[in-house]
């Protein structure tokens, strides 16, 4: 099992050499996840496809002491309706739903695009049952 800390240290030497190579990074997929107050492991890598992540990886935001950047909510909510699966949708409910301040119009203004399946508005209705939050 992997060392969350060592894990978090190893990125974030990654992050410090693709910078000074000028790549950019960010945070996606389950370590994103876990910033945004939803821990689970990743059940698909290695999976390498055209996604909406380099849109998001420009908006990443920087981690408040660390050279770390990570996807925002809305992106990524949008790289789990691409990636489509019952455990990414699980993962968007539970993300929102220990977000409640998260602006659900940019969350749809920036997901909507990749809602192939129509899920998005019933994964925030689904979100909401879990406690309180606004529309």
């Amino acid at each position: 099992m992997l060392d969350p800390a060592a894990s978090l240290a190893l990125a974030e030497q990654v992050a410090q050499a693709a910078k000074q190579l000028g790549f950019d990074t960010a945070l996606i997929g389950a370590a994103a996840l876990a910033v945004h107050r939803y821990t689970r492991g990743t059940d698909n890598p290695g999976r390498i496809v055209d996604t909406p992540a380099g849109a998001a990886i420009a908006r990443a935001q920087p981690l408040p002491g660390s050279s770390l950047r990570c996807v925002t909510i809305e992106d990524l909510v949008a790289l789990k309706l691409y990636a489509g699966g019952l455990a990414d949708h699980a993962d968007i409910v539970q993300v929102l739903a220990r977000n409640p301040e998260v602006d659900l119009a940019a969350v749809r203004d920036v997901a909507a695009p990749f809602d192939a399946g129509d899920h998005l508005e019933a994964l925030i209705e689904q979100a909401a049952s879990l406690g309180p939050r606004r529309r």
